[in-house]
């Protein structure tokens, strides 16, 4: 046996127990980094001379094994813009390459990657992680909703004011009941009941609110038939339909040929002249168009379509028994919106970045991939707990999350670090010791050499 090879095999296996040592060091001070992932410590035979006759000593050499495809445990945060990835992915990231006019970065062309996912938003608008680095997601156009795919680009929230928005609908749900002639006045020359009018909300195109009156009106001798009146409380508004009082009829029965629902609505008198249209299809609108006039210095009208049901189907406005005869009012949603503020960020477990406003309205701005690897732990290791491509790695895919095999998003959580601390010591136990007796064979080498040195003395 050579006293040289065993002395340098020794050596060798100090410094593979050095590096397994070094790679503990940096798993136990990343153990609570956000999204890190342990380094483990491989060990291979390094072989000169060996056979069935010899063998001499060769060595071994350590090295590092990744563990990016191992997940970390996902903990639960207040912060709205913080991610965790749940299963297979990284975040795709850009690193500032300088900074421009006005104090906004630009970026370097390549993005790199990282589970790192505690973004927040900083004072321009951009989502950027504790190591300084800017998530990157498709832009989605604000009026077809498409995804654009060719556009990876650093997330930017810049709208921080929702314009409004003119009301252009309204549905209207109330249950007119079935046998309000019960309170009718039959002394009267013209009974009828006008029942307390309900009003009914919406926008100008600045934002502005405004009012109308909608009124029931149930003349004796038709129970199917009421009138609805529209009604402007405000002397500088006028009200333009085809009718401001307008005849509905009523199904009273279900008809098993067409499918109409008893209580639903059979026909209208959209002019008002007391004829009314042809009975609308099963499940065609009713919608009636009305104009809003008002005078002023600038005049400006809003037409709108107040809608209130399907022919033949019992929803919205319907005509069943009521309470002590009395109109059931449900509902007026219209689409108009006022002028709204940012109110928060909210992010979803497919990656879509939404806006909400204070006016209620919201805004899907992005779609955030993930990128998938086929070789994660072939990654190259950057500063920041980031990570770039390699040939080992192979080149990035970019999918919606939950699809094609990787995970989902979990918003107001980070993703820990997979280190687990008793695993760690266990492992530095066994290195120090497996460290200590490759210094006994250097010692024990050492004496040898000493001995063979005095047999010529």
């Amino acid at each position: 046996m050579s006293l040289s090879g065993a002395m340098t095999t020794a050596v060798g296996g100090l410094d593979a127990q050095s590096r397994a040592l070094g790679a503990i060091s940096d798993n136990i001070a990343n153990s609570q980094t956000t999204g890190y992932k342990r380094i483990e410590t491989t060990f291979a035979t390094l072989l000169s001379v060996s056979n069935s006759r010899v063998h001499e000593p060769g060595g071994v050499l350590s090295r590092p094994k990744r563990t990016n495809d191992i997940q970390g445990p996902v903990q639960q945060t207040s912060m709205e813009t913080n991610l965790a990835i749940s299963g297979n992915g990284f975040f795709a990231v850009n690193r500032v390459a300088s900074i421009g006019n006005g104090g906004l970065p630009t970026f370097e062309a390549e993005p790199v990657y990282t589970r790192t996912g505690d973004f927040e938003i900083d004072a321009n608008g951009f989502l950027v992680n504790s190591s300084g680095y800017y998530l990157a997601g498709w832009p989605i156009d604000p009026s077809t909703g498409a995804v654009d795919r060719n556009a990876l680009q650093a997330i930017r929230i810049t709208q921080y004011r929702d314009n409004p928005q003119a009301t252009s609908n309204i549905d209207y749900s109330v249950n007119l009941p079935s046998e309000p002639n019960n309170l009718l006045d039959t002394d009267s020359t013209t009974p009828e009941i006008e029942f307390p009018a309900t009003t009914v909300d919406f926008y100008d195109a600045l934002g502005e609110p405004h009012t109308f009156q909608v009124q029931w009106i149930k003349e004796a001798g038709n129970n199917d038939t009421w009138r609805m009146r529209v009604i402007s409380p405000d002397p500088d508004m006028t009200v333009a339909a085809p009718a401001t009082d307008i005849g509905i009829r009523f199904n009273v029965t279900s008809d098993p040929v067409t499918g109409a629902q008893a209580g639903s609505i059979l026909e209208i008198d959209s002019d008002g002249d007391g004829t009314f249209d042809a009975p609308g299809a099963v499940g065609s609108d009713v919608s009636i168009p009305l104009s809003m006039t008002f005078a002023g210095p600038t005049s400006f009208t809003i037409n709108m379509n107040f809608n209130l049901g399907k022919y033949g189907v019992a929803s919205q406005t319907t005509m069943f028994t009521g309470s002590d005869g009395d109109i059931e009012f449900r509902s007026a949603n219209q689409d108009g919106l006022p002028p709204g503020s940012f109110r928060n960020l909210e992010i979803g477990t497919f990656g879509e970045v939404t806006v909400n406003y204070s006016n209620g309205a919201r805004r899907t701005i992005f779609q955030i991939p993930l990128a998938s690897f086929s070789n994660p732990n072939g990654l190259k290791l950057e500063n920041g707990n980031a990570y770039s491509a390699t040939a080992d790695s192979g080149s990035a895919s970019y999918v919606f999350p939950g699809t094609s095999g990787v995970g989902t998003m979990v918003a107001s959580a980070v993703e820990g670090s997979n280190v687990d601390i008793a695993s760690e010591f266990t492992k530095m136990i066994q290195t120090q010791r497996a460290y200590g007796a490759n210094t006994r064979v250097i010692t024990v080498t050492s004496q040898l050499l000493e001995e063979t040195n005095n047999i010529i003395r």
